[in-house]
């Protein structure tokens, strides 16, 4: 059977419960957690347990958890790299992307000004968490530098992982 975040309604698990949903053994679910397969936490009293974000962890690893296409939203990114660039260049790389794709998902747009250098930057941190929350369907970019100039490999790794798509409109070579 696999499982939906409606379904996991507590904070935390007892091994028994994790061995019934996941369709293991009480004996294997202790193994793999003394062999570090699996992440399960202690009480005072050293008693198992494991969180519910722990335990759909575990269910997506054993492909027993199903994740509703509908909750995620497609993102739109823009970037200029600062205040002087014509601030009229947002407009056009959004234009562009709305044009060309008429099927977008509960489309979210997230604008900022910053240097594709800057690997720190508070939007592109917001958009990663939501790619590994499982938040994003897909990402739309003019062009790949908006998103990062250098690591862009590194967020199209994460991006795949987690079921979400890139889309680069112009090639940039």
């Amino acid at each position: 059977m696999a499982y939906t975040y409606s379904d996991l309604t507590k904070n935390i698990y007892k091994p028994g419960e994790v061995a019934k949903i996941s369709g293991k053994s009480l004996s294997t679910i202790q193994k793999w957690d003394n062999q570090g397969f699996i992440k399960m936490d202690r009480t005072a009293t050293g008693q198992r347990f494991m969180t519910r974000d722990n335990l759909i962890k575990f269910l997506k690893n054993e492909n027993l958890f199903y994740e509703l296409e509908n909750n995620r939203k497609d993102i739109i990114y823009v970037r200029i790299s600062s205040i002087d660039e014509d601030s009229n260049d947002f407009n056009k790389q959004i234009s562009s992307i709305v044009e060309k794709n008429n099927d977008l998902i509960r489309p979210e747009i997230i604008k900022e000004i910053g240097s594709g250098l800057n690997d720190n930057r508070i939007k592109l941190n917001n958009l990663i968490n939501m790619i590994l929350n499982d938040e994003i369907n897909r990402i739309f970019v003019t062009h790949k530098d908006i998103l990062a100039e250098n690591g862009f490999n590194y967020i199209e790794m994460m991006s795949n992982h987690h079921g979400t798509k890139i889309i680069i409109l112009k090639n940039n070579n």
